[in-house]
């Protein structure tokens, strides 16, 4: 930290003059960050901060140095108004080069939350803003401005540089004097610990969380997840053969996560495809589309992992060509035994072998290939590198961020192996599908069967009324003759059918339940709304029955009756003082004749079977109207 030579008295006067301006630069490389930041001013009366950025390498990024140079200038301005006694509520502007940082910290309408990125700063950056006398305005200068020589630079250009200038000299500073001069260069990246402060709880924070004592400043959400489910998560993937066990952490999961992340939509392909769900000729068969599961080349069944294998001699030239690009790429990014070895991985991925490692390849590219042979074959190919390969394109980076460039490297490594398992794929689809004679054998030959299974479960379907009882009777032989557009469209209209039909029998199931339980409910009423009820909901079905005879054969003496559903239902009343005498009586032998007056019913005229007796008068003579049929 470099005072001002009058002890802020400067600085003061201009914040009181509301003339204050302050600004800040990071600077970040090889996962070690540093920042400065000044109080604009044109003489010695001005203050110039640098400081380390804390965190882990997981934490580390240009956003976060940022934040740290913005809290440099806000603690020391705070320090400036208590010392000089400025409690006024005077304007200040800060700028930084960094437009989240700047958005973040003075125009976002929500408060920072834990899983924000560099929580801990932003909390810590909030906290001194909110104590702080001032109205702070935040501001954004483009940076690097001298890249362009023919630019006119303001006085923001100007001081934005210099901080820029400061923070860069101040990293060189610190890996000089705290890095041994005799480590190679991927020892000293081992040495970060070193090289930042230890991170500790900062003022406005409002709790902290660690895992395994390391502390969390941001996506919370994602390194919970993997410290609860990564063991079960490693444990499957072993079990599956994709990795070999035990040696999951020698994994360069961070490159694999760029290249997920930068494939676009064919990442989705890529799970599918490496964990043998795709749509192969083994998967098609044990999916019910296909009678056969031989490859389009040759007679082997054709699985995911056959497809880059196939030996036919077509799939050779395809390989080649789908391989060349990757050969063009490490040409021009690799050294010589890094590009033999790479090749000779996505070799032995092809003929199922271990890669052979050569003598006149450099001792670190022998270790890196003896360490990939231990994932298993397959490892390089289907985009799992071990972590030496980017340690060794770091350690042979001449310049710049070699970290971010290793990364980048190793992530382009696992797209270029992907895109050959990916022209394989697309190559062997245009085969499949626009081959006419190898269309025949599969599609078409799969369409068939889709139709015969639907016209099975059509003949076997009970719910299915007359007409579409018909429509699944239609020979196959017809519909064999069919173009594939109508076949097609008949496997549609099957589907709707045998659908529609399930969701008939499961409302219908979903009623008789109903009713079943109404019927139950119902048991516990009165004589009077059980019979009701029972002929309104057609639960009581035989006593609905009964009703209706007694009162056709001239048993009911209330002439009162009610029309329930287009039916002659007789009072509760009548039917209480039929039930004794009409019971055991087979009423099925009984006739009735019309009287002379009319076609009311008598008791005369009533035929009892043998051994029964004949209904009483009184009843006889209040009978009601017969139900007409």
């Amino acid at each position: 930290m470099e005072l001002p030579s009058d002890d802020g008295r400067r600085i003061a006067e201009e914040i009181r003059a509301g003339n204050a301006r302050c600004i800040s630069d990071g600077s970040l490389k090889n996962l070690f960050g540093t920042s400065a930041f000044k109080f604009m001013l044109n003489n010695d009366s001005a203050y110039l901060g640098r400081n380390r950025v804390p965190g882990m390498d997981r934490d580390q990024n240009s956003y976060r140095s940022e934040l740290c140079g913005m809290l440099g200038n806000v603690i020391v301005i705070n320090a400036i108004c208590r010392a000089f006694c400025i409690t006024e509520p005077f304007d200040i502007t800060m700028a930084c080069d960094n437009e989240s940082a700047i958005w973040k910290t003075f125009f976002a309408e929500d408060e920072p939350i834990q899983s924000d990125c560099s929580c801990d700063i932003l909390f810590a950056l909030r906290r001194q803003l909110q104590i702080s006398p001032l109205t702070w305005k935040g501001k954004w200068v483009k940076g690097h401005q001298d890249d362009d020589t023919e630019a006119t630079l303001d006085e923001w250009a100007i001081d934005n540089i210099e901080v820029d200038r400061a923070a860069g000299a101040y990293w060189t500073q610190m890996v000089q004097d705290m890095v041994p001069v005799d480590q190679g260069y991927w020892d000293k990246m081992g040495n970060r610990s070193i090289l930042r402060p230890a991170i500790q709880k900062m003022p406005g924070e409002n709790w902290q969380m660690r895992i395994n004592g390391h502390k969390i400043v941001g996506a919370i959400d994602d390194l919970l997840y993997d410290h609860c489910h990564r063991v079960e998560t490693v444990h499957y993937w072993e079990s599956k053969g994709r990795i070999m066990e035990q040696h999951a952490d020698d994994i360069d999961w961070e490159s694999h996560k760029k290249a997920m992340t930068t494939f676009g939509a064919r990442k989705h392909w890529v799970t599918k495809h490496f964990l043998g769900w795709a749509g192969s000729g083994v998967n098609m068969q044990k999916w019910g589309y296909r009678t056969i599961n031989k490859c389009p080349r040759c007679d082997e069944p054709e699985s995911t992992l056959h497809v880059i294998q196939c030996r036919a001699a077509d799939n050779d030239q395809v390989y080649w060509g789908a391989v060349a690009p990757l050969g063009d790429w490490l040409v021009k990014k690799a050294h010589p035994d890094v590009q033999q070895a790479i090749m000779e991985h996505m070799n032995a991925y092809r003929e199922r072998r271990t890669a052979v490692v050569k003598e006149d390849w450099s001792e670190e590219v022998k270790e890196a290939s003896r360490e990939q042979s231990r994932l298993g074959y397959r490892s390089l190919a289907e985009g799992l590198p071990v972590t030496r390969w980017r340690c060794i394109a770091q350690t042979r980076a001449t310049k710049g961020d070699v970290v971010e460039k290793g990364l980048r490297w190793t992530s382009a490594l696992i797209r270029k192996c992907w895109e050959v398992s990916w022209d394989m794929w697309v190559e062997r689809n245009d085969i499949v599908h626009n081959d006419g004679e190898v269309r025949d054998v599969l599609v078409i030959q799969a369409i068939n069967a889709q139709v015969r299974t639907l016209q099975h479960d059509g003949s076997r379907c009970r719910d299915l009324c007359t007409d579409d009882r018909r429509f699944f009777k239609t020979p196959f032989w017809k519909i064999k003759k069919k173009t594939e557009q109508q076949k097609i469209r008949y496997i549609e209209t099957a589907k709707r059918l045998l659908d529609d039909s399930r969701k008939s029998g499961q409302q219908t199931l979903r009623q008789w339940r109903l009713g079943t339980v109404e019927e139950e409910s119902s048991a516990d009423e009165s004589d009077e709304t059980d019979q009701r009820t029972g002929v309104q909901r057609g639960v009581g079905r035989r006593l609905y029955r009964q009703t209706s005879l007694r009162a056709h054969f001239g048993g009911v003496q209330n002439n009162s009756t009610e029309s329930i559903d287009g039916a002659s239902a007789t009072s509760s009343t009548s039917i209480a003082e039929q039930e004794g005498p009409m019971r055991g009586r087979d009423i099925s032998h009984t006739t009735t004749q019309p009287s002379a007056g009319g076609d009311r019913p008598s008791a005369d005229r009533v035929q009892p079977s043998a051994g029964q007796g004949r209904p009483s008068a009184d009843r006889d003579a209040g009978a009601s109207q017969p139900h007409q049929y």
